[in-house]
């Protein structure tokens, strides 16, 4: 893996002295035939077999409130104690697909171009001169056909065709094969499909395999192929997973008058560019502004808070005018504490650093996020 991440430059590992280190990414990775799964942490302490399923599971449950239904099957429980990640997803898709299948596949039309003996559509007069002219029986046409061979098809198709190409458990290979040959013939997907799918009515059942299709699809670009060996990476940014969980929780237990917004766009410099810059969060009650949050995905030391960090939040203070701001970090192993609050020199805002446990899994951030939204202005 050293020498491989070495050679490719892979964005998601930093090297060390005989060691790769990932960076801010969770999820799966297959080098030729090594397979890793990387999953979230948020203490120092080395991971036994159970906190090893607990941060399994806890990434699982984030992913669902980001938006990635992954428990949409009755087994999902037993595949988190004994499958990764990959396999949960696969699990899902597979699910979807057959779903799918059972429903029946929708048809689309496409154009086609032949040349043969039956005339249909519309015949090219140069290329039927150009391939027919010592053959009068024969005509080079271009019609439409209606037929399942449809970018959304050829997309779940190349999915399933990655699939079977991962280190999967044989129950799932199984299945996988299962459905490639109750699939129609299609041609082969390419990378217009993607910009040429659009959901109708009759099409918008597709939504939850698209999703994982395309979730697996992403990650198997060119850029990440070289020499005989492949890398198939199925990450996940921390740092955006973490925002966006904490966002969704947030937006879920808040009261009817308060209001969570995301990535709200600050002004701070008119050049030639005009220069912003957007917090995680700022939480609105009425017309003015509660508190802002930045959420970051690491553990902090004793120190306490970065030195950019707080420069951040200094910044969204002044530019909107919050007496409060807090830096939301994770931690674990009931080390959570209360906000501790810190004013700025020569200001009246401050900034606050709030340390949520996530050994309490879900239920037990939505009560600390409860508490974080009773904290008033200042």
């Amino acid at each position: 893996l050293h020498r491989y991440v070495s050679k490719r430059r892979l964005p998601y590992f930093e090297l060390g002295y005989r060691s790769v280190r990932t960076r801010h990414y969770v999820g799966f990775v297959q080098v030729g035939s090594l397979s890793i799964e990387i999953l979230p942490k948020a203490d120092r302490d080395y991971a036994t077999r159970s906190e090893t399923a607990r941060w399994r599971e806890l990434l699982i449950d984030m992913l669902n409130v980001a938006g990635l239904t992954l428990k949409s099957h009755d087994d999902a429980a037993q595949a988190i104690q004994r499958g990764t990640l990959l396999e949960l997803i696969a699990r899902s898709y597979l699910t979807a697909l057959s779903r799918l299948l059972h429903e029946g596949l929708a048809k689309g039309y496409r154009t086609h171009e032949s040349n043969g003996s039956v005339f249909r559509g519309r015949l090219l007069i140069a290329d039927n001169i150009r391939e027919n002219a010592a053959r009068p029986d024969r005509f080079y046409v271009r019609y439409q056909q209606f037929d399942h061979d449809t970018p959304l098809n050829r997309i779940l198709a190349l999915a399933l065709d990655v699939l079977l190409e991962l280190p999967l458990s044989a129950t799932l290979v199984n299945k996988a094969r299962g459905l490639r040959a109750w699939l129609p013939p299609l041609t082969p997907s390419y990378s217009a499909d993607f910009e040429r799918v659009n959901l109708t009515r009759n099409t918008e059942r597709y939504r939850a395999a698209l999703v994982f299709a395309e979730l697996i699809l992403k990650q198997r670009s060119p850029a990440l192929r070289g020499g005989g060996s492949e890398v198939f990476a199925l990450l996940f940014d921390m740092n955006q997973l973490w925002e966006a969980y904490i966002a969704t929780l947030l937006r879920r237990v808040a009261p009817p008058d308060v209001r969570v917004e995301t990535q709200h766009v600050c002004k701070f410099w008119r050049g030639h560019v005009t220069r912003t810059v957007r917090p995680d969060l700022v939480i609105w009650r009425g017309d003015a502004v509660q508190w802002i949050g930045d959420t970051k995905w690491r553990v902090p030391d004793h120190t306490g808070p970065k030195d950019n960090e707080l420069k951040q939040m200094f910044v969204y203070n002044e530019l909107l005018k919050a007496a409060r701001s807090l830096l939301i970090y994770p931690s674990a192993r009931e080390r959570r504490q209360a906000p501790i609050v810190s004013l700025f020199f020569v200001r009246e805002h401050s900034c606050g650093v709030a340390t949520l446990d996530v050994s309490r899994g879900t239920s037990g951030i939505r009560e600390q996020l409860l508490e974080l939204l009773s904290l008033g202005p200042v």
